[in-house]
């Protein structure tokens, strides 16, 4: 197990509140273009 005790709050913020939204973004816009099956069931309700 990893510890890391020098986690840069501010950049963790950030990427949880922006980064992560756009790549998952781009990765629906991926999975549209080159696995339209499964990007299909991403809109199911499970």
């Amino acid at each position: 197990m990893h510890t890391h005790f020098d986690v840069d709050w501010s950049v963790a913020w950030r990427i949880a509140t922006t980064a992560l939204r756009e790549l998952q973004e781009q990765l629906t816009t991926l999975l549209k273009a080159e696995f339209p099956l499964v990007a299909s069931q991403l809109d199911q309700p499970h």
